[in-house]
């Protein structure tokens, strides 16, 4: 049977309580539903800090004792389980977790199979494999790990997603042929998500053992994430208002994965051996050079129906930048000669300076891209804090580099995410969500201005406020605005 992302949706949202649950999909093949939303700041208190990683606490099967995570400076236990007041706190945040976790499952109505993605260390039980054998005693099958692996972590400290390296020593206990037929769903557990990553890999090994794709479930205890001044980025994206300015659109804030291009079957592979600096000259098993790279069809094709909204911006004489949190794989990415015009389609020759061209060889190729910003950055000691989204830092700093050219008064902020729509928000950006690259939505909005579910709506709009004015009556039923928030923002 074909997998249908809209009927795996609607399922879902009839089994679980899913509408009292925050996720994220965006890159992935199935979304991620987590319990809690942890923020780490550079200042953040220690003992809070510190008590994050309680959900790190590992059971040793052998020795039948309590290991807490240890300290990267000195190896140091961070909690000592004999001491009764740090037990204390691992079975209050155990409960927590249970409590919160019960709360999305639907036992009444679902036969469920709960599966801990196990640690990198083999004979150990962690915190996500503890509460499967709690939440399901009887049940037998397990997904145990039987070869200690490396940490999935290298050391620019950006993950590694390969499927080999997560998957290694991975073993399924306890099953039988077709063992998932007796249940209705596959409820995969793992302690904190971040990029998403153990979940795509350990899916994608149940997949290839022949569980079908619409029985999994993926559900972190934990979402973390690194934004400075996190509160008040909050009461920003609560309180801001649209004034909704009856005058034209001065400048466009662009989203580019799953907004401009179809990324969400990332490849994996060349994205991890991509040269930093795109110097080809070697060549790889992708591309011979730098020149057959800037002559290839592009890596993620964009969106049908957008290269004509570029094509209208352009000629319209209408400033629009491109802000993504993965800025230096977009910034490679943008070498493609075919991406890059259907883009930016004005060049130098038609007097705009999009883009500055340098002679690479036998083939011209681009030094920069004014209009793809680089992510904003702050430097505190030795230690640098890059201003990812949903920080709304770096959709001010781009609409700081175009006023020498214009002074905007009505700005716009396109994307597929809820961070695009809280980042835009804080920075007092008017809102468009675009569901053309979103598979997942559960009815979610995240409190956007204006919903477009097909780029000619986006189109429409744009022309109405770039070349005229517009009023509501000019949008007809496909099209809908969005007044309020729909999501309550506590992610606790």
């Amino acid at each position: 049977m074909t997998f249908d992302n809209k009927i795996y949706e609607q399922e879902l949202m009839k089994s679980f309580n899913i509408s009292q649950f925050d996720f994220v999909e965006e890159g992935l093949p199935l979304p991620i539903f987590y319990g809690s939303l942890f923020n780490r700041e550079q200042n953040m208190e220690f003992e809070q800090q510190n008590n994050f990683y309680l959900v790190k606490t590992k059971y040793s099967i052998v020795d039948k004792i309590l290991l807490a995570e240890r300290n990267q400076s000195n190896g140091e236990q961070k909690f000592d389980f004999n001491n009764k007041f740090d037990l204390q706190k691992l079975e209050n945040k155990f409960n927590e977790f249970e409590k919160r976790f019960r709360e999305f499952v639907n036992l009444e109505y679902n036969k469920i199979c709960y599966l801990g993605i196990p640690s990198s260390d083999c004979g150990v039980y962690n915190i996500p494999q503890i509460l499967a054998m709690m939440m399901n005693p009887i049940q037998e099958i397990e997904l145990i790990r039987t070869i200690t692996k490396d940490k999935t972590h290298i050391e620019n400290g950006k993950r590694q997603i390969l499927f080999d390296e997560i998957t290694k020593g991975l073993e399924l206990q306890g099953v039988a042929e077709s063992w998932w037929e007796k249940f209705d769903f596959i409820v995969v557990i793992d302690d904190v998500t971040t990029t998403g990553s153990s979940f795509r890999m350990i899916d994608k090994y149940l997949i290839n053992k022949g569980v079908p794709k619409e029985k999994i479930v993926n559900y972190s205890l934990y979402k973390h994430q690194k934004v400075e001044k996190w509160n008040n980025i909050v009461e920003k994206y609560e309180s801001f208002e649209n004034p909704r300015l009856n005058s034209q659109i001065d400048l466009i804030i662009w989203d580019f994965d799953e907004t401009i291009v179809d990324s969400r079957k990332r490849n994996v592979e060349f994205e991890s051996t991509i040269n930093d600096k795109m110097k080809l000259k070697k060549g790889n098993k992708y591309f011979k050079n730098g020149e057959t790279f800037y002559r290839a069809s592009p890596i993620y094709s964009i969106y049908p129906g957008l290269e004509e909204i570029f094509k209208f911006l352009a000629n319209d004489g209408m400033i629009y930048e491109i802000i993504s949190n993965r800025y230096y794989l977009m910034e490679k990415l943008f070498y493609q000669e075919k991406l890059r015009k259907k883009i930016f389609p004005k060049d130098e020759g038609d007097g705009w300076s999009y883009v500055s061209y340098k002679t690479n060889g036998d083939y011209t190729n681009y030094e920069e891209c004014c209009w793809l910003v680089r992510t904003s950055e702050t430097k505190i000691d030795d230690y640098t804090i890059k201003h990812l989204k949903p920080s709304p830092e770096t959709i001010e700093f781009g609409v700081g580099l175009t006023l020498d050219t214009i002074e905007p008064t009505r700005i716009i902020g396109i994307g597929n995410t809820k961070n695009d729509i809280i980042a835009y928000k804080a920075a007092g950006l008017e809102t468009v969500l675009v569901t053309w690259g979103i598979h997942y939505r559960f009815g979610r909005d995240y409190g956007a201005d204006h919903v477009f579910h097909d780029p000619r709506q986006l189109l429409d709009f744009l022309k109405k406020n770039t070349s005229g004015m517009y009023s509501s009556k000019d949008f007809d039923d496909i099209i809908s605005l969005v007044a309020e928030p729909q999501v309550n923002f506590d992610d606790n």
